[in-house]
């Protein structure tokens, strides 16, 4: 990934004003597919972060388990942006 291209996304999402923008524009680059994608790994971090089971979490969201471990794994080890949202 280019580092350029990366940081017109921020740029373009940052200048993004509103919700309905927001929804929009997320809907205008990216496929149903990559949208999903996005949206479950954010609930399965919320969900670790909440101390729910992983087993759980697999079954709720109808994911495998080890999607549920490599992003455990991703919180034990990284400072990560959902830190700032508690």
């Amino acid at each position: 990934m280019k580092q350029a291209y990366f940081n017109e996304l921020i740029s373009v999402i940052v200048l993004t004003q509103d919700e309905k923008a927001a929804k929009k524009l997320l809907r205008d680059i990216l496929t149903r597919g990559e949208l999903k994608t996005i949206l479950t790994r954010i609930q399965l971090i919320k969900l670790l972060k909440a101390g729910v089971p992983q087993r759980d979490i697999a079954k709720r969201l109808g994911i495998s388990i080890a999607k549920v471990t490599r992003g455990s794994r991703f919180l034990q080890k990284h400072k990560n942006a959902f830190s700032e949202f508690e």
